[in-house]
C-alpha cells in the first residue's frame, strides 16, 4: 500500500537586521483564532506515531475543511486498509481519484482493496489504471499478474510478470511468478528459466526451488531419476 507522505519544502525569507521602533497592538487571542489548525500534517504525524485513530480523526477533520483534498482521502483510504475496512478504503480511495484523476498512488490502493474482498477484475482494472497514468513500477505489475493468476488469464499474468521483471530484474518473486504464469500456459522451458533466474538470486528460495523441480520434470520427466540396469 501507498502512504502520501507529502513532503514540503520550508519557503523562508532572508535575514533582515532592521532598526525599527515600531508600537504595534497585536490581539494574540484574535490572531491564533483565526489560524486553521493544519489537520493534514497532524494526521501524518499521528500515523507515524503509530495513533491510528487520531491520525483517522484528523484526516476527517482535514476533509471538513478542505472537501477537495485527494491526498487526504488516499491517506484516509491508506490508513482503512491497514485495519482490514477494505470497503471503506476503497470508498476513501474512489473520491481521492474524483479529485485527482491521474492519481496513480489511489488506484494502486483501490485495487489493494478489491483484491482483499477477492474482487480480482476490479483489482485488475484499478492496477491498469494506474500503471496507465505511472507506468514502469514493478511492484505493481506482480500484482496485476497475481490478479490474472487467480482469474486463470495465464497469458495476460506472463505479460504483467515479464513487465515487473523488466523494470526490476533482480526480483526474485517476479522471476517465481513469472515461471508459474509459463507453467500453467504450457510454457515448461520458459518456466524452467524463470524459475532457475529467481533460484539464482535467491538460492534459498525454496518455493522457487520446488517449482524449478516440477517444471524441469515436466520438461524431461526422467531427469533427476537412477535406473538400475
Amino acid at each position: 500500500m501507498d502512504f502520501d507522505n507529502d513532503d514540503l519544502v520550508a519557503e523562508t525569507s532572508p535575514d533582515l537586521d532592521l532598526d525599527l521602533d515600531l508600537d504595534l497592538d497585536l490581539d494574540l487571542d484574535e490572531i491564533l483564532d483565526n489560524v486553521q489548525p493544519d489537520f493534514f500534517r497532524q494526521g501524518l504525524d499521528l500515523y507515524q506515531q503509530n495513533k491510528v485513530e487520531e491520525s483517522i480523526t484528523a484526516f476527517q477533520k482535514e476533509i471538513e475543511v478542505n472537501p477537495e483534498n485527494a491526498n487526504a482521502y488516499n491517506n484516509l483510504g491508506f490508513i482503512y486498509y491497514q485495519k482490514s475496512q477494505w470497503s471503506d478504503t476503497i470508498v476513501a480511495c474512489q473520491k481521492a481519484i474524483e479529485l485527482k484523476p491521474d492519481y496513480a498512488e489511489a488506484y494502486w490502493n483501490l485495487g489493494f482493496a478489491h483484491e482483499m474482498l477477492e474482487d480480482y477484475e476490479s483489482a485488475v482494472a484499478a492496477f491498469k489504471n494506474g500503471l496507465d497514468i505511472q507506468p514502469g513500477n514493478s511492484e505493481i505489475y506482480t500484482n496485476l499478474g497475481n490478479m490474472y493468476v487467480r482469474l486463470s488469464q495465464y497469458e495476460e499474468a506472463t505479460n504483467a510478470f515479464e513487465n515487473a521483471v523488466l523494470f526490476d530484474p533482480e526480483n526474485s518473486v517476479s522471476h517465481n511468478n513469472l515461471g508459474v504464469a509459463q507453467y500453467q500456459n504450457g510454457a515448461y522451458r520458459d518456466a524452467v528459466s524463470s524459475f532457475q533466474k529467481a533460484v539464482d538470486i535467491a538460492p534459498q528460495y525454496q518455493e522457487a526451488q520446488n517449482n524449478l523441480a516440477a517444471a524441469k520434470a515436466r520438461v524431461d520427466p526422467l531427469e533427476g531419476l537412477e535406473i538400475e540396469i
